[in-house]
Protein backbone atom coordinates (compact mmCIF):
# COMPACT_ATOMS: atom_id res chain seq x y z
CA UNK A 1 0.00 0.00 0.00
CA UNK A 2 2.84 2.34 0.76
CA UNK A 3 4.38 1.57 -2.62
CA UNK A 4 1.06 2.34 -4.28
CA UNK A 5 1.08 5.71 -2.50
CA UNK A 6 4.77 6.44 -3.13
CA UNK A 7 6.28 4.69 -6.16
CA UNK A 8 9.70 6.18 -5.33
CA UNK A 9 10.06 4.12 -2.14
CA UNK A 10 12.45 1.17 -1.96
CA UNK A 11 11.89 -1.59 0.58
CA UNK A 12 14.34 -3.85 2.37
CA UNK A 13 13.94 -6.66 4.86
CA UNK A 14 14.41 -5.25 8.36
CA UNK A 15 14.18 -7.92 11.04
CA UNK A 16 14.38 -7.75 14.82
CA UNK A 17 12.40 -6.37 17.72
CA UNK A 18 11.43 -2.71 17.96
CA UNK A 19 14.67 -1.60 19.60
CA UNK A 20 16.75 -3.50 17.03
CA UNK A 21 14.85 -1.95 14.13
CA UNK A 22 15.18 1.53 15.59
CA UNK A 23 18.93 0.96 16.09
CA UNK A 24 19.21 -0.01 12.40
CA UNK A 25 17.38 3.18 11.51
CA UNK A 26 19.76 5.26 13.66
CA UNK A 27 22.75 3.49 12.09
CA UNK A 28 21.60 4.59 8.63
CA UNK A 29 20.68 1.13 7.35
CA UNK A 30 17.39 2.65 6.19
CA UNK A 31 15.71 6.03 6.02
CA UNK A 32 12.48 4.92 7.71
CA UNK A 33 10.77 1.91 9.22
CA UNK A 34 7.15 0.95 9.66
CA UNK A 35 6.18 -0.07 13.19
CA UNK A 36 2.92 -0.34 15.07
CA UNK A 37 2.23 2.91 16.89
CA UNK A 38 0.59 1.05 19.77
CA UNK A 39 3.82 -0.83 20.38
CA UNK A 40 5.88 2.35 20.26
CA UNK A 41 3.50 4.01 22.73
CA UNK A 42 3.62 1.01 25.06
CA UNK A 43 7.42 1.20 25.04
CA UNK A 44 7.45 4.99 25.44
CA UNK A 45 9.24 5.41 22.10
CA UNK A 46 6.92 7.79 20.25
CA UNK A 47 8.80 10.96 19.44
CA UNK A 48 8.85 13.73 16.82
CA UNK A 49 10.07 11.28 14.17
CA UNK A 50 6.93 9.16 14.41
CA UNK A 51 4.24 9.70 11.81
CA UNK A 52 0.96 7.81 11.74
CA UNK A 53 0.09 6.49 8.29
CA UNK A 54 -3.52 7.57 7.65
CA UNK A 55 -6.11 5.00 6.58
CA UNK A 56 -6.45 6.94 3.33
CA UNK A 57 -2.95 5.63 2.51
CA UNK A 58 -2.91 2.18 4.13
CA UNK A 59 -5.37 -0.01 5.97
CA UNK A 60 -4.32 -2.43 8.74
CA UNK A 61 -4.40 -6.20 8.47
CA UNK A 62 -7.63 -7.87 9.56
CA UNK A 63 -8.16 -8.01 13.31
CA UNK A 64 -5.41 -5.56 14.22
CA UNK A 65 -5.87 -4.13 17.68
CA UNK A 66 -8.50 -6.67 18.69
CA UNK A 67 -7.97 -8.96 21.65
CA UNK A 68 -9.37 -12.48 21.53
CA UNK A 69 -10.07 -14.35 24.75
CA UNK A 70 -10.78 -18.06 25.10
CA UNK A 71 -12.24 -19.84 28.09
CA UNK A 72 -13.73 -23.21 29.02
CA UNK A 73 -17.25 -23.28 27.62
CA UNK A 74 -18.77 -24.60 30.87
CA UNK A 75 -16.98 -22.15 33.20
CA UNK A 76 -19.79 -19.71 34.02
CA UNK A 77 -17.68 -17.67 36.44
CA UNK A 78 -15.04 -16.99 33.80
CA UNK A 79 -17.73 -16.44 31.16
CA UNK A 80 -19.18 -13.64 33.28
CA UNK A 81 -15.77 -12.03 33.68
CA UNK A 82 -14.94 -12.30 29.98
CA UNK A 83 -18.34 -11.09 28.79
CA UNK A 84 -17.79 -7.88 30.72
CA UNK A 85 -14.77 -7.24 28.49
CA UNK A 86 -16.67 -7.72 25.22
CA UNK A 87 -16.86 -4.66 23.00
CA UNK A 88 -19.64 -5.37 20.51
CA UNK A 89 -18.40 -2.83 17.94
CA UNK A 90 -14.93 -4.38 17.91
CA UNK A 91 -16.38 -7.88 17.75
CA UNK A 92 -18.58 -7.05 14.74
CA UNK A 93 -15.72 -5.29 12.97
CA UNK A 94 -13.45 -8.31 13.40
CA UNK A 95 -16.20 -10.73 12.31
CA UNK A 96 -16.59 -8.75 9.07
CA UNK A 97 -12.84 -8.42 8.49
CA UNK A 98 -12.20 -12.13 9.02
CA UNK A 99 -15.16 -13.14 6.83
CA UNK A 100 -13.69 -11.07 4.00
CA UNK A 101 -10.22 -12.60 4.40
CA UNK A 102 -11.64 -16.11 4.59
CA UNK A 103 -13.82 -15.68 1.47
CA UNK A 104 -10.91 -14.22 -0.49
CA UNK A 105 -8.64 -17.05 0.59
CA UNK A 106 -6.06 -14.43 1.53
CA UNK A 107 -2.92 -15.33 3.46
CA UNK A 108 -0.56 -13.40 5.69
CA UNK A 109 1.50 -12.30 2.69
CA UNK A 110 -1.46 -11.08 0.67
CA UNK A 111 -1.11 -7.30 0.27
CA UNK A 112 -4.52 -6.68 1.83
CA UNK A 113 -5.70 -4.13 4.34
CA UNK A 114 -9.19 -4.21 5.79
CA UNK A 115 -10.90 -2.04 8.38
CA UNK A 116 -14.34 -2.41 9.89
CA UNK A 117 -15.92 0.36 11.96
CA UNK A 118 -19.28 0.49 13.71
CA UNK A 119 -21.02 3.81 14.27
CA UNK A 120 -23.31 4.79 17.14
CA UNK A 121 -26.37 3.73 15.15
CA UNK A 122 -25.10 0.16 14.83
CA UNK A 123 -24.07 0.41 11.17
CA UNK A 124 -20.92 -1.36 10.08
CA UNK A 125 -18.69 0.10 7.38
CA UNK A 126 -16.08 -2.26 5.98
CA UNK A 127 -13.31 -1.08 3.69
CA UNK A 128 -10.76 -3.28 1.93
CA UNK A 129 -7.65 -2.29 0.02
CA UNK A 130 -5.82 -4.89 -2.06
CA UNK A 131 -2.61 -3.99 -3.88
CA UNK A 132 -0.54 -5.84 -6.45
CA UNK A 133 2.91 -6.94 -5.28
CA UNK A 134 4.60 -4.24 -7.36
CA UNK A 135 2.27 -1.53 -6.02
CA UNK A 136 1.22 -0.45 -9.51
CA UNK A 137 -2.38 -1.61 -9.34
CA UNK A 138 -4.94 -1.75 -6.57
CA UNK A 139 -8.54 -2.34 -5.67
CA UNK A 140 -10.22 -0.40 -2.91
CA UNK A 141 -13.85 -1.10 -2.10
CA UNK A 142 -16.32 -0.50 0.70
CA UNK A 143 -19.53 -2.12 1.95
CA UNK A 144 -21.97 -1.15 4.68
CA UNK A 145 -24.88 -2.62 6.56
CA UNK A 146 -26.25 -3.46 9.99
CA UNK A 147 -23.50 -4.61 12.36
CA UNK A 148 -25.45 -7.78 13.11
CA UNK A 149 -24.86 -8.81 9.49
CA UNK A 150 -21.08 -8.44 9.82
CA UNK A 151 -20.19 -11.82 8.32
CA UNK A 152 -22.43 -11.30 5.31
CA UNK A 153 -21.02 -7.80 4.78
CA UNK A 154 -17.49 -9.24 4.74
CA UNK A 155 -18.45 -11.94 2.25
CA UNK A 156 -20.27 -9.42 0.06
CA UNK A 157 -17.25 -7.13 -0.05
CA UNK A 158 -14.97 -10.08 -0.86
CA UNK A 159 -17.28 -11.01 -3.74
CA UNK A 160 -17.03 -7.44 -5.05
CA UNK A 161 -13.23 -7.64 -4.95
CA UNK A 162 -13.19 -11.04 -6.63
CA UNK A 163 -15.52 -9.73 -9.33
CA UNK A 164 -13.03 -6.93 -9.95
CA UNK A 165 -10.17 -9.41 -10.43
CA UNK A 166 -8.68 -9.69 -6.93
CA UNK A 167 -7.81 -13.38 -7.32
CA UNK A 168 -4.79 -12.60 -9.50
CA UNK A 169 -3.04 -10.93 -6.54
CA UNK A 170 -4.30 -13.20 -3.80
CA UNK A 171 -3.00 -16.38 -5.42
CA UNK A 172 0.43 -14.81 -5.89
CA UNK A 173 0.43 -13.61 -2.27
CA UNK A 174 -0.47 -17.05 -0.94
CA UNK A 175 2.05 -18.78 -3.20
CA UNK A 176 4.79 -16.54 -1.81
CA UNK A 177 3.78 -17.46 1.73
CA UNK A 178 3.90 -21.17 0.90
CA UNK A 179 7.33 -21.03 -0.78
Amino acid sequence: MLLAARADLRFTDLRGNVETRLAKLEAGRCDATVLARAGLERLGLVDARAWTVPVSVALPAAGQGALGLEFRVNDERVRGLVEALDDAASRWAVVAERALVRRLGAGCRTPLGVLGTVDGAGRLALEAYLVSADGRASLRERAEGPAGEAGAIGVRLAETLLGAGAARWIERGNAAADA
